[in-house]
């Protein structure tokens, strides 16, 4: 759903803060650049069935005036960059109630050089206990990292990898699959 924010306000910073909300299983305030625009919430299974839908349901309640100022004026667009990116992928274990905010705010805080941006591509859950247990997501993340100065060697590419991946083990209680 991020995302789908991030598409209607291009070049701007939206950030979840994960809020309490009866009768949702999540629930979070929307801001852009730290401007409250919103709110993004999950029904609970509950209300879900009541509804008559046996799949979750995601709401999300933007205010458009606030929208509208964001989006006027001029945008700054980047340059094409002139050297080639590399791309590292990354699965985490995690507990089910940790917000992929928190993941974000420890990649931001790390303030590694190389890397350009990173995004959640792959979030999975088992209630049943099977193929993971139930308290733990699996969170998968793609890191893209690039220099404007030079192409990257593989190797240094691995080693920025290797230290945002420590950190965030280091702060979070998480561990890789």
């Amino acid at each position: 759903m991020k995302a789908v924010i991030a598409a209607l306000l291009p070049n701007k910073e939206i950030q979840l803060s994960p809020r309490e909300r009866e009768g949702f299983i999540i629930a979070a305030d929307v801001q852009c650049d730290g401007k409250p625009i919103g709110a993004f919430a999950q029904l609970s299974p509950a209300k879900c069935r009541e509804l008559g839908s046996d799949t979750p349901i995601y709401l999300v309640e933007l205010d458009a005036k606030k929208c509208q100022q964001l989006c006027t004026g001029t945008q700054q667009v980047d340059e094409l960059p002139q050297f080639p990116g590399s791309s590292r992928d990354a699965a985490m274990e995690a507990p089910i109630d940790l917000a992929n905010a928190e993941i974000e705010k420890v990649i931001k805080k790390h303030n590694e050089m190389l890397l350009v941006s990173s995004a959640c591509f792959d979030l999975f859950t088992d209630p049943t206990g099977e193929k993971m247990p139930a308290d733990k997501k699996s969170i998968a993340y793609t890191f893209h990292y690039r220099s404007p100065e030079r192409t990257l060697k593989a190797k240094e590419v691995d080693q920025a990898h290797q230290k945002l991946l420590d950190q965030l083990a280091k702060v979070l209680p998480i561990t890789y699959r």
